[in-house]
């Protein structure tokens, strides 16, 4: 499966939002849907203002990365009709390629994610308490050429 990546267009907007509601509902089953609704104005605004990487299978749009200025991985959201098809992958090597630093914050109750993030060599930094959900999240960091035991 060839997937491309590019950065994100205007006209990439609707499908990228729509992953993000889509992703994030199924994979925090443990926040309340309406958070995810009610944040949705927000991302729209933010997205145009962070590097937002986008991948395609067959000139579709299946999934996306966004950074923020301070390397800050604001997440990773794919398709759900395109998960485990390594895109998860493919976007975070992408990442690696072009930054030498990626810091990220993972829900403690988002394992997948977190299997992920570790498979992909990141390491936890810390952790704290969400304060928008309330719940425990870890913040977790790549660097290039990090010991593996940090």
């Amino acid at each position: 499966m060839e997937i491309n990546i590019r950065t994100m267009l205007e006209k990439d907007l609707p499908d990228c939002l729509a992953i993000w509601l889509a992703a994030n509902l199924s994979a925090h089953d443990f926040i309340a849907k309406s958070y995810w609704h009610d944040h949705l104005a927000q991302v729209a605004e933010a997205l145009p203002q962070s590097q937002v990487f986008c991948a395609f299978w067959e000139e579709r749009l299946c999934g996306f990365a966004g950074m923020t200025n301070d390397n800050y991985l604001a997440g990773i959201f794919v398709a759900e009709t395109m998960q485990c098809q390594s895109i998860g992958s493919k976007l975070i090597n992408f990442l690696k390629e072009r930054f030498s630093t990626i810091n990220l914050a993972v829900y403690q109750k988002n394992q997948r994610a977190q299997k992920f993030y570790y498979r992909h060599g990141f390491v936890k930094k810390g952790e704290n308490i969400d304060e928008t959900t309330g719940e425990l999240e870890f913040q977790l960091c790549w660097r290039r050429n990090q010991p593996v035991f940090d």
